[in-house]
């Protein structure tokens, strides 16, 4: 019996850790679905619903490689990636010591369980975004995510209305979501180290070196548009609200729209003209991410004469200049990205046979040689996505 009580004790211990001061009413996202199911469904699809390591291949195999390359614990790279992969992780609660009593099997199971708590495994949820009270917002790479907020108390949940009226929990107005919402996405997305210090993503940098007026939220969620925010008997009115897909290539049409190619014959050559539209280098975010122009050289029968390809992506390299994946870099080895509004033309020598082109925009999440290389199988890291098509006579 007394065993019994024991275990029950520890159990409800570590939930406490886990959660913090986080109410378990609001800890899943699924408890939202009552409410606000299409809301949920949207974000669903999104890379932030997949932050956790357990729910995506690429981040688990990434945290086994770089634990292997380096001399932390596989724990202790989750919990460093957790201020904006998990940004609601208790970091306060774990110490250096218990990562190494692991070794001995002789940790309490503290860390463990918080960074495999339920509420971890939900990524970036809905009260990662909608509990940030304050933003002490600044340049630094080393300080993103959790380190640069303050949270509101458990139940009350901030957005874009001052007018709300919940039943199951307070709400509360905040400018940054209507006014100001970069400030709200640049809390992770400013910019990010690697292991040793060298900057490996900087997608808010390159958005303010272009001067642009777009959100980030323009584009990855979508236009304000008149709907439900509650999908149950509670609704009362329509109001402006956004998709919530966070759209990328995997659940939307949006890397169509940020590259424009203009083919056209210039004596021998075909040139294509590549435009950026967005408002950050493409590709951005990730460092191993790379899209490449296909172009498939055909003659009048249709059969293939030459295949020709220009890839746009950032490779890294270790301290003596061999390729890495990003998280592990020392530095920049060359950098073939498109930067924000740049226009660049790219000319190919026209076979003779050569009747037209196909060009074809393609994207991938990681390279196909690091892909291999973390020996990925799930099908969205390993799939080239096809974003457009485009032909020409010549």
């Amino acid at each position: 019996m007394k065993k019994n009580i024991s275990i029950a004790f520890i159990v409800a211990l570590l939930f406490c850790y886990a959660y913090a001061d986080i109410d378990p009413r609001f800890a899943s996202s699924q408890a939202c679905k009552a409410c606000h199911k299409t809301i949920v469904e949207e974000w669903e699809t999104s890379l932030h619903a997949k932050s956790h390591f357990s729910k995506n291949e690429l981040i688990d195999k990434t945290i086994e490689y770089m634990s292997l390359k380096t001399t932390l614990l596989k724990d202790q790279i989750v919990l460093n990636c957790s201020s904006c992969h998990n940004p609601r992780v208790a970091k306060d609660k774990m110490s250096l010591e218990e990562f190494y009593s692991q070794a001995y099997g002789q940790d309490s199971g503290e860390t463990s369980a918080i960074l495999n708590s339920q509420y971890a495994k939900d990524g970036v949820n809905c009260i990662t975004c909608h509990n940030v009270d304050k933003i002490y917002h600044n340049n630094s790479p080393e300080n993103r995510g959790k380190k640069i907020v303050d949270w509101t108390p458990s139940g009350t949940m901030v957005g874009p209305f001052d007018n709300v009226d919940s039943p199951y929990h307070k709400s509360e107005y905040r400018a940054y979501f209507q006014e100001q919402p970069n400030q709200l996405c640049n809390i992770c997305h400013h910019s990010g180290e690697s292991y040793y210090g060298h900057l490996i993503c900087e997608t808010s940098n390159e958005y303010d070196k272009s001067n642009s007026d777009k959100s980030c939220v323009d584009c990855h969620m979508r236009e304000s548009t008149m709907r439900f925010t509650v999908d149950n008997k509670l609704a009362k009115e329509k109001r402006e609200s956004r998709s919530h897909l966070f759209a990328g290539v995997r659940n939307s049409d949006i890397v169509a729209a940020a590259i424009t190619i203009n083919p056209s014959r210039v004596g021998q050559n075909l040139r294509l003209e590549l435009v950026n539209e967005t408002a950050h280098k493409i590709p951005t975010g990730y460092g191993d991410r790379e899209m490449s122009i296909i172009v498939e050289f055909l003659d009048y029968d249709e059969n293939l004469v030459r295949t020709d390809q220009y890839t746009l992506k950032a490779t890294f390299g270790d301290e003596f200049g061999k390729e890495t994946i990003s998280q592990l870099a020392y530095q920049t080895l060359s950098d073939t990205r498109l930067d924000a509004g740049e226009k660049r033309k790219v000319d190919f020598a026209i076979p003779h046979s050569a009747s037209k082109a196909k060009i074809t925009l393609t994207y991938r999440l990681i390279s196909e040689k690091w892909a291999k290389e973390l020996q990925l199988k799930s099908e969205e890291f390993l799939k080239t996505y096809v974003v457009k098509e485009r032909y020409i006579k010549f």
